[in-house]
Protein backbone atom coordinates (compact mmCIF):
# COMPACT_ATOMS: atom_id res chain seq x y z
CA UNK A 1 0.00 0.00 0.00
CA UNK A 2 2.41 2.21 0.65
CA UNK A 3 3.98 1.72 -2.86
CA UNK A 4 0.99 3.02 -4.68
CA UNK A 5 0.78 5.78 -1.99
CA UNK A 6 4.30 6.84 -2.96
CA UNK A 7 3.83 6.40 -6.66
CA UNK A 8 0.34 8.49 -6.61
CA UNK A 9 2.38 11.20 -4.78
CA UNK A 10 4.48 11.02 -7.62
CA UNK A 11 2.22 10.97 -10.27
CA UNK A 12 0.54 14.11 -8.72
CA UNK A 13 3.78 15.50 -7.98
CA UNK A 14 4.92 15.24 -12.32
CA UNK A 15 1.54 16.57 -12.89
CA UNK A 16 2.67 19.84 -11.03
CA UNK A 17 6.48 20.32 -12.55
CA UNK A 18 6.86 22.23 -15.99
CA UNK A 19 7.60 19.62 -19.01
CA UNK A 20 11.58 19.97 -18.88
CA UNK A 21 11.93 19.14 -15.33
CA UNK A 22 9.45 15.95 -14.94
CA UNK A 23 10.71 12.66 -13.82
CA UNK A 24 10.56 9.06 -14.98
CA UNK A 25 9.94 6.47 -12.56
CA UNK A 26 11.21 3.44 -13.72
CA UNK A 27 11.82 0.09 -11.31
CA UNK A 28 15.03 -0.73 -10.92
CA UNK A 29 16.23 -3.60 -13.59
CA UNK A 30 17.93 -5.61 -9.94
CA UNK A 31 14.79 -5.10 -8.06
CA UNK A 32 12.60 -7.00 -10.76
CA UNK A 33 14.30 -9.71 -11.07
CA UNK A 34 14.31 -10.83 -7.38
CA UNK A 35 10.81 -10.82 -7.34
CA UNK A 36 10.19 -8.03 -4.80
CA UNK A 37 8.00 -5.32 -4.21
CA UNK A 38 9.26 -3.10 -6.40
CA UNK A 39 10.48 0.67 -5.51
CA UNK A 40 10.41 3.07 -8.21
CA UNK A 41 13.51 4.64 -8.94
CA UNK A 42 13.52 8.34 -10.00
CA UNK A 43 15.75 9.27 -13.48
CA UNK A 44 15.52 12.41 -15.54
CA UNK A 45 14.22 12.23 -18.68
CA UNK A 46 16.02 11.57 -21.99
CA UNK A 47 16.12 14.86 -23.02
CA UNK A 48 17.65 16.02 -19.60
CA UNK A 49 20.22 13.36 -19.34
CA UNK A 50 23.70 14.36 -20.42
CA UNK A 51 24.27 14.28 -23.68
CA UNK A 52 27.38 15.35 -25.77
CA UNK A 53 27.28 18.66 -26.38
CA UNK A 54 26.99 19.32 -30.02
CA UNK A 55 29.39 20.76 -32.42
CA UNK A 56 29.03 24.59 -32.78
CA UNK A 57 31.29 24.10 -35.90
CA UNK A 58 28.31 22.60 -37.90
CA UNK A 59 25.90 24.74 -36.81
CA UNK A 60 24.43 27.58 -38.67
CA UNK A 61 25.31 31.19 -37.64
CA UNK A 62 22.20 33.13 -36.85
CA UNK A 63 22.28 37.29 -36.81
CA UNK A 64 19.29 38.52 -35.23
CA UNK A 65 18.33 42.14 -37.06
CA UNK A 66 17.13 45.19 -34.81
CA UNK A 67 13.15 46.01 -35.92
CA UNK A 68 13.15 48.31 -38.47
CA UNK A 69 12.13 51.99 -37.60
CA UNK A 70 8.60 52.89 -37.78
CA UNK A 71 7.87 55.70 -40.44
CA UNK A 72 7.44 58.89 -39.31
CA UNK A 73 4.44 61.06 -39.67
CA UNK A 74 5.28 63.30 -42.83
CA UNK A 75 5.46 67.61 -41.61
CA UNK A 76 5.70 70.12 -43.94
CA UNK A 77 7.99 72.78 -43.52
CA UNK A 78 6.17 76.05 -44.35
CA UNK A 79 9.35 78.07 -44.26
CA UNK A 80 10.65 76.14 -47.00
CA UNK A 81 7.65 76.67 -49.23
CA UNK A 82 7.84 78.91 -52.32
CA UNK A 83 5.41 81.24 -54.86
CA UNK A 84 4.17 79.26 -57.47
CA UNK A 85 2.30 81.29 -60.33
CA UNK A 86 0.24 79.87 -62.40
CA UNK A 87 0.31 80.86 -65.86
CA UNK A 88 -3.06 81.24 -68.23
CA UNK A 89 -2.97 78.67 -71.40
CA UNK A 90 -1.19 81.03 -74.14
CA UNK A 91 -4.11 82.44 -76.58
CA UNK A 92 -4.81 80.24 -79.68
CA UNK A 93 -3.25 81.95 -82.97
CA UNK A 94 -5.97 83.79 -84.81
CA UNK A 95 -7.48 82.13 -87.68
CA UNK A 96 -6.17 82.50 -91.12
CA UNK A 97 -8.27 84.96 -93.44
CA UNK A 98 -8.07 83.91 -96.89
CA UNK A 99 -6.43 86.84 -99.47
CA UNK A 100 -7.86 87.66 -102.92
CA UNK A 101 -4.86 88.23 -104.73
CA UNK A 102 -6.59 89.71 -107.34
CA UNK A 103 -7.65 92.73 -105.15
CA UNK A 104 -3.84 93.77 -105.83
CA UNK A 105 -4.56 94.13 -110.15
CA UNK A 106 -3.95 97.76 -110.91
CA UNK A 107 -1.91 98.78 -108.00
CA UNK A 108 1.59 99.19 -107.41
CA UNK A 109 3.79 96.25 -106.52
CA UNK A 110 4.90 97.78 -102.90
CA UNK A 111 1.35 96.86 -101.63
CA UNK A 112 1.33 93.31 -102.33
CA UNK A 113 5.10 92.85 -101.95
CA UNK A 114 4.62 94.46 -98.42
CA UNK A 115 2.02 91.92 -97.39
CA UNK A 116 3.56 88.19 -99.46
CA UNK A 117 7.47 89.86 -99.13
CA UNK A 118 9.82 89.18 -102.17
CA UNK A 119 8.17 86.80 -104.64
CA UNK A 120 9.85 83.48 -104.99
CA UNK A 121 10.68 83.72 -108.38
CA UNK A 122 11.06 86.84 -110.95
CA UNK A 123 12.48 87.97 -114.16
CA UNK A 124 11.64 90.37 -116.72
CA UNK A 125 11.20 90.86 -120.08
CA UNK A 126 10.66 93.46 -122.88
CA UNK A 127 9.47 95.65 -120.14
CA UNK A 128 7.75 93.27 -117.89
CA UNK A 129 8.46 91.75 -114.54
CA UNK A 130 7.00 88.96 -113.77
CA UNK A 131 6.71 87.74 -110.50
CA UNK A 132 6.02 84.17 -109.01
CA UNK A 133 4.83 82.95 -105.91
CA UNK A 134 4.91 79.08 -104.28
CA UNK A 135 2.29 78.04 -101.91
CA UNK A 136 1.48 74.05 -101.71
CA UNK A 137 -1.99 73.94 -103.43
CA UNK A 138 -1.33 76.89 -106.04
CA UNK A 139 0.99 79.11 -107.80
CA UNK A 140 0.32 83.02 -108.12
CA UNK A 141 2.19 84.47 -111.24
CA UNK A 142 2.34 88.75 -110.80
CA UNK A 143 2.88 90.40 -114.23
CA UNK A 144 4.47 93.81 -113.73
CA UNK A 145 4.44 97.07 -115.76
CA UNK A 146 8.43 98.59 -114.88
CA UNK A 147 7.58 101.30 -118.30
CA UNK A 148 5.87 104.04 -116.15
CA UNK A 149 6.38 105.89 -112.88
CA UNK A 150 6.63 102.86 -110.62
CA UNK A 151 6.04 98.71 -110.79
CA UNK A 152 2.62 98.38 -111.33
CA UNK A 153 0.54 95.24 -111.31
CA UNK A 154 -1.39 94.35 -115.02
CA UNK A 155 -2.28 91.16 -114.58
CA UNK A 156 -2.84 88.23 -111.49
CA UNK A 157 -2.94 84.72 -112.97
CA UNK A 158 -3.37 82.16 -109.93
CA UNK A 159 -3.13 78.32 -110.89
CA UNK A 160 -2.45 74.84 -109.82
CA UNK A 161 0.51 73.46 -108.37
CA UNK A 162 0.07 70.57 -110.43
CA UNK A 163 -0.37 70.78 -113.81
CA UNK A 164 -4.30 69.24 -115.15
CA UNK A 165 -5.43 69.35 -111.82
CA UNK A 166 -8.20 71.79 -110.74
CA UNK A 167 -7.71 75.31 -108.56
CA UNK A 168 -8.95 74.84 -105.15
CA UNK A 169 -9.72 78.32 -105.01
CA UNK A 170 -10.81 78.92 -101.51
CA UNK A 171 -8.00 76.73 -100.52
CA UNK A 172 -5.38 78.65 -102.28
CA UNK A 173 -6.57 81.94 -101.19
CA UNK A 174 -6.37 80.44 -97.73
CA UNK A 175 -2.64 79.54 -98.01
CA UNK A 176 -1.92 82.98 -99.86
CA UNK A 177 -3.46 84.63 -96.41
CA UNK A 178 -1.40 81.66 -94.42
CA UNK A 179 1.85 83.66 -96.36
CA UNK A 180 0.93 86.77 -95.52
CA UNK A 181 0.52 85.77 -92.03
CA UNK A 182 3.69 84.41 -91.69
CA UNK A 183 5.02 87.00 -93.49
CA UNK A 184 3.89 89.81 -91.15
CA UNK A 185 4.90 87.45 -88.26
CA UNK A 186 8.08 87.01 -89.21
CA UNK A 187 8.65 90.90 -88.81
CA UNK A 188 10.01 91.63 -92.58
Amino acid sequence: MRAILLGIALIGLAACVPEQQKLIVTPDPAEISENKTVMPKAQLPETTQQKSAPETTSLPRVTVLPDPPKPQEETVDTTQLQRVTVLPDPPKPAPIVPLNPYQFNGRPLSEIAARLGIADRQFSEQGMMIQHYYMPMCHMLLIVDETGTGPVILHIDVRPSKLGSLLEEEACFTQIGARADAFHDSGR
